[in-house]
Parts: C-alpha cells; sequence; structure tokens
C-alpha cells in the first residue's frame, strides 16, 4: 500500500524483524484465503494505520515467486481509528515525508530495502497522483 495525502507519502516506523533497528517502510500484510488483494489492502491500511483510503488505485504486482500486489491510495493526515495491530506488529507509528523530500539519499539514509516502499518514491516523486 503507497498511502499519501496532498504533499506526503504515509511510512510506517517500525520494529518487525529481530534486532533494535526502526525500520521506515509502506504499509504491508499478507493476504487471507477467499479475500481480494483490494480487500487484503485496506485491512491492513487500517491495520496498520487507523487510516481509510477513499478510493484504492491497482499499481500492478511486484516479484513472480511471491508477487505482491501494490496500491495506492490518497488518506487524510489524520487517522480515523486507532491502529488495531500495531503494537503486535512492532509498529510504533506513522511517518509523514513531504514528497518533495523522497529520493535516492532518503532511501539511503533510512536503510530502505523493502521493493515496494522503494516503487513508491519514484511514483510520487513523478507528480502523478492516480500513478
Amino acid at each position: 500500500m503507497i498511502p499519501y495525502t496532498s504533499d506526503k507519502c504515509v511510512f510506517i516506523k517500525s520494529r518487525r524483524y529481530p534486532g533494535t533497528e526502526i525500520l521506515i517502510e509502506c504499509p504491508k500484510g499478507f493476504g487471507v484465503e477467499g479475500s481480494t488483494p483490494e480487500a487484503c489492502a485496506r485491512r491492513e491500511l487500517l491495520e496498520e494505520t487507523g487510516l481509510e483510503p477513499c478510493v484504492l488505485n491497482y499499481e500492478g504486482v511486484v516479484g513472480e515467486n511471491f508477487p505482491t500486489h501494490v496500491f495506492s491510495c490518497n488518506v487524510t493526515e489524520t487517522p480515523s481509528t486507532a491502529p488495531v495491530s500495531a503494537l503486535n506488529e512492532g509498529i510504533e507509528g506513522l511517518v509523514y515525508v513531504p514528497i518533495s523530500e523522497l529520493d535516492h539519499s532518503f532511501i539511503l539514509r533510512h536503510r530502505i530495502s523493502c521493493p515496494v516502499t522503494i516503487l513508491a518514491i519514484p511514483l510520487l516523486r513523478s507528480g502523478k497522483k492516480d500513478f
């Protein structure tokens, strides 16, 4: 999920993996049997951020062996509810980054390795809001 406001991208700050390093990445999760990728994307966004998308834009699939469906969506800056699963998943909060500050040095500085998060940066920088 690539959530954004009029001028910022919304990332989660988490400690999902062993170690003490804080990761900044796009919200994401796994599918549920019998559920569509869109329904799963909506659920994960709400669970991890408390944000609800107005309209989801399907961006495509990243990867072949373990395909990841990628969506983007415009959101408001204030979560409508408290994130449901944030504490269970090691999520420590939301990070709002001005789109104008998203560049290669942002990826390097924050040691971002998530392919969806790396994909989000040039999409947002291109100025296309409907990708």
